[in-house]
């Protein structure tokens, strides 16, 4: 041990450490497995040399910045005890050192560190790792927290003279030497797996697989859906497979019989997996589970899918039912690369050996570019040995750019001459040559394939009379076909980020798409995982030479974004595919298309569409639906429509050459005065008390939404989060400073109720900067106050009190005295926070003296409430009391049931105070049934945590763990970041309970 630190100096530096890190000598010994008596022996000095893995605990738990952390890191290297960091993904994210785990921190650092290890010993750009930290809601500065996240990491994971983290040309790189990461670990394992023979193979498999602890990196929510985890995850589906095909092939059903069933409940509807668990369980003479296992995977198809299962799981079926063995392993590269799930879908229509007893038609629709065609053609040729008597195609031209749609009659003569019929016997008019067609097929086994079709009327001509299967794909729906004709509807949605991911390799080869695969990921997102846009995008990569990220970033920019997906030729643009479709629009829907355009959020309702249009709402629908039965939007939710990246862009293009600029910038307006009047409704509905600030008019034609109560008002700030951040974005950027603080206003409430505050940051700023540019004298103090109060939730307390200044004076300056009462009141609550609370009270008397004078009883209400909590935190328990009950008995006659609610709280506390527990609890409840009926969930889930820490300091801890699983529930319903303290409540009164 170092000699400097003095004999007993390390123990002395434990203790100290451990206080700063806020842990008992219980809780670290039951940390890192010691006994308290060891803990004390090694804190007094009494222990020279301790044992390796106690002091690598130690400094694992012990992991704080810093001189001290440094320190106690040198004597734990002076007795030999720093063991490397190993880190694993494969699973919950974990950290050790030895046998002791290291604690990485909170979620912003673990989903950096996740990052990076997906990307191991590769450099991943700060670009990269913002874009997993925030999304697209960037904070200001993000720089500097994304160096705070990667010191403290280096701090924690340092184990060594090297950081294990490095910063590098390419960005930021975790370095971790074989044997450190259980994803190379697996990876590593996989690729000798591929050049091993069957048994040695089989063997590889089973020890990759057994790295496996759940789905990858499970408990950093930031990562869950990012790409590269997506295809970690298809890459333990591939190696499941393969390892049941060998051991199925060795009679080694067993041994890929627990690996099948655990993959198998994470992915319900993964037939090929289900099939090779079927096969396992047959194999192991346990045919009553395979065919219940079948039936299981069978009704969740039809349930959840509307599809019977495909091929491979039928014939696993077939093959149990026969008692059959399962066919032979294939090799690896004996699969198919790339081959379109939906073509089971197609499949079902073969589902039986017979022939078909009626006309079998699937109308497969999609938006343009998606693969509809490849998806028809592929599964004709595929199938086309089950059609002796000949297969029909033709492209009906549906959506042509030179509006050359084809006649049906024109298709009809096509086929009636392949079909060997001479002209001259092929009479006039459409519906005797359709007559013709159907009795020269009548009792022939054929396909027919009826591609690029505009919509049912084009088709029905072209229909076999009384048997035969139809496939037929259009960009429309199709509905009437559907409705009338009896067709099964399929419509194709965009890849899936790991198809996305293999199509790209499918054309660069996996070799050139594994090289960078950050760059393939931001390929994928900017081509709206678009197949003819992926293409096309491979495409440029080949011809030009150009590195994958060099792509990636001409994709990046907006304004080029059309123009690299070019490839000089009318079939290999995507503008014009797009505007094919356009072209097929009636002049209303066209110009809804257009004013999409410049919608600046992911999604839009009706209400939001109509005030874009200057019409009504059902008319807005009506438009709306007949651009979803085009394609060119979808509908995932009722009365909420989304359009991809790649449509959005031409739509906006087109409607900055289509559209004159006061009809787009009145459009626009009307747009943010629906987002504004509608949020401000929203608001008051959740804050009906608050001091509210004057709108102007709505202009003409505006069409907003009201709320019936709370809870309605909640649902709609949720579905419209993101389009409310963009349009007050595009009021900052588009030179609206009033439109901008004012929404940033109307959306504070939601904010802070929903624990939102990074987000509300960001708004406020925007506004502030905006109100500031135009010297808007009352939006710079509005804003001020509001990025102070995010300051303030997010700990960051010399800025808040900073702008909470600049607003109190901002609102002085200007002679608003709500305004100064309001500023007051948010000092007094930081400054509770900070435990200061004389100032606390002195600032709550002052906003009590400026609501009196503004004449606000409401605001004279919640000042008197509050007055009474902090005079209680002073030591003047009986004064406060009386405060609070005249502040509860004006809430009363003013009939604020909200603030009459909080205020029973905060006379809860007081008694508290007072040692009448029995008192304080009954408060509490009253307090939380109120709010739960006025639908006050967030205050009612405050209001039950501190019931519960009531019932746990009077011993009655059932009732605590009751009150905080409650508020638990609610917490984590709103997802507030508040429910993270009451679950660790919950988690320490169950150790309590077992200690």
């Amino acid at each position: 041990m170092d000699e400097t630190l003095g004999q007993g100096g390390f123990g002395a530096l434990l203790r100290t450490s451990r206080r700063a890190a806020g842990l008992s000598q219980q809780c670290l010994a039951d940390r890192v497995g010691l006994s308290v008596a060891a803990i004390r022996d090694l804190e007094q000095g009494r222990t020279r040399r301790p044992q390796r893995d106690s002091v690598d605990a130690i400094v694992a738990v012990l992991c704080l910045t810093g001189d001290t952390e440094m320190t106690l890191r040198r004597a734990a290297e002076e007795t030999g005890t720093v063991h490397p960091v190993r880190v694993r993904v494969l699973g919950p994210l974990r950290v050790s050192r030895g046998t002791a785990d290291v604690a990485v921190g909170r979620s912003m650092r673990r989903a950096v560190l996740g990052r990076l290890a997906l990307s191991a010993n590769t450099p991943v750009s700060p670009s990269d790792l913002t874009d997993v930290l925030w999304g697209g809601r960037i904070p200001p500065d993000p720089r500097h927290a994304l160096h705070t996240y990667l010191s403290r990491l280096r701090t924690a994971l340092r184990s060594g003279p090297d950081d294990i983290i490095s910063r590098t040309s390419g960005g930021y790189q975790l370095n971790l030497a074989d044997g450190r990461l259980d994803l190379a670990d697996f990876r590593r394992r996989i690729g000798q797996a591929r050049a091993a023979e069957p048994v040695r193979a089989l063997d590889l498999l089973d020890d990759a697989l057994a790295l496996w602890r759940g789905s990858p990196l499970s408990d950093v929510a930031q990562l869950r859906d990012h790409p590269l985890v997506t295809a970690v995850v298809e890459e333990r589906i591939a190696a499941t497979l393969r390892f049941a095909d060998l051991a199925l092939a060795s009679g080694q059903a067993g041994r890929c019989l627990p690996r099948l069933r655990e993959l198998a409940s994470t992915s319900p509807l993964h037939e090929p997996v289900h099939a090779r668990l079927i096969a396992a369980l047959a194999a192991g003479s346990l045919q009553a589970s395979a065919l219940q296992a079948y039936a299981e995977i069978r009704r969740r198809l039809v349930e959840e899918l509307g599809i019977e299962p495909g091929p491979e799981l039928v014939q696993a079926h077939r093959r149990v039912l026969r008692q059959e063995s399962p066919p032979p392993a294939r090799a690896a590269d004996d699969r198919p690369a790339l081959l379109p799930a939906d073509i089971a879908r197609l499949d079902d229509m073969l589902a039986t050996d017979r022939h078909p007893p009626a006309i079998v038609i699937t109308a497969v629709s999609g938006t343009a570019g998606v693969g509809k065609t490849a998806l028809a053609v592929h599964w004709a040729h595929r199938v086309r040995h089950r059609f002796p008597d000949g297969q029909l195609y033709v492209n009906l031209r549906g959506y042509d750019d030179g509006g050359q749609t084809m006649d049906p009659g024109e298709a009809l003569r096509g086929f009636l001459y392949a079909l060997g019929v001479a002209a001259e016997r092929i009479p006039e008019g459409v519906q005797a040559q359709a007559g013709l067609y159907r009795s020269v097929l009548a009792g022939r086994r054929m396909l027919v394939v009826l591609d690029n079709a505009r919509d049912a009327e084009q088709v029905r001509p072209l229909l076999p009379g009384d048997a035969g299967i139809v496939v037929v794909t259009s960009r429309s729906q199709l509905t009437g076909l559907v409705a009338v004709d009896g067709a099964r509807p399929l419509t194709l949605d965009v890849l899936s980020a790991g198809e996305a991911r293999e199509l790209l390799a499918a054309r660069l080869g996996a070799a050139a798409a594994d090289t960078d695969r950050a760059a393939v990921a931001r390929i994928v997102g900017a081509c709206a995982r678009l197949p003819l846009a992926l293409t096309l995008a491979a495409a440029r990569v080949q011809v030009t030479g150009f590195p994958l990220a060099a792509v990636a970033a001409e994709l990046a920019d907006s304004s080029r974004l059309l123009d690299v997906l070019d490839a000089g030729d009318r079939m290999g643009q995507i503008r014009a595919v797009f505007s094919c479709s356009y072209a097929a629009l009636s002049p209303a829907a066209a110009r809804m298309f257009l004013l999409l355009g410049l919608h600046p959020g992911p999604e839009i309702s009706a209400a939001a569409a109509a005030s874009l249009a200057a019409g009504t709402a059902p008319e807005a629908l009506a438009l709306l639906a007949e651009l979803t039965r085009a394609s060119l939007l979808s509908e995932p939710f009722p009365g909420r429509f989304v359009i991809h990246d790649l449509l959005r862009a031409y739509a906006h293009e087109q409607a900055r050459a289509r559209l004159a600029d006061g009809d787009r910038d009145q459009s626009v307006r009307r747009l943010l005065a629906h987002y504004l009047h509608t949020a401000h409704a929203a608001d008051r509905q959740l804050n009906p008390y608050r001091d509210p600030v004057v709108l102007p008019a709505p202009p003409p034609a505006v069409v907003t939404e009201q709320h019936a109560d709370p809870a309605a008002a909640l649902v709609w700030f949720g579905r419209e989060h993101a389009g409310l951040l963009a349009a007050i974005r595009y009021a900052a950027d588009h030179d609206r400073p009033a439109a901008c603080w004012q929404l940033a206003w109307a959306i504070a409430t939601y904010l802070d109720r929903r624990g939102h505050w990074q987000d509300w940051t960001v708004v406020a700023r925007l506004a502030l900067d905006a109100a500031d540019a135009h010297g808007d004298r009352l939006g710079r103090a509005h804003a001020s106050a509001g990025l102070g109060r995010a300051h303030g939730w997010l700990g960051r307390h010399d800025d808040a009190i900073a702008e909470f200044e600049r607003a109190l004076a901002g609102f002085t300056e200007i002679g608003d005295r709500v305004g100064q009462a309001t500023v007051h009141s948010h000092l007094a609550w930081l400054l509770d926070r900070w435990d200061r609370h004389q100032e606390a009270y002195d600032r709550i008397r002052q906003a009590l003296h400026c609501y009196e004078q503004a004449g606000v009883r409401p605001g004279v209400a919640d000042a008197l409430a509050r007055l009474g909590y902090h005079e209680a935190k002073v030591g003047r328990p009986r004064a406060a009391l009386d405060k609070s009950l005249r502040g509860l008995a004006l809430h009363r006659r003013l009939g604020n049931q909200r603030g009459e609610a909080i205020t029973l709280a905060m006379v809860a506390n007081i008694h508290q105070y007072l040692d009448e527990v029995e008192n304080a609890v009954s408060y509490y409840e009253r307090s939380a049934d109120l709010l739960h009926h006025a639908g006050e969930r967030y205050y009612e889930g405050r209001c039950l945590a501190a019931l519960g820490d009531t019932y746990r300091d009077s011993g009655r801890l059932t009732d605590a763990r009751v009150a905080w699983q409650r508020a638990l529930d609610i917490l984590t319903d709103l997802r507030h970041p508040e429910g993270d303290v009451v679950r660790a409540k919950l988690r320490h009164s169950r150790q309590s309970i077992h200690l």
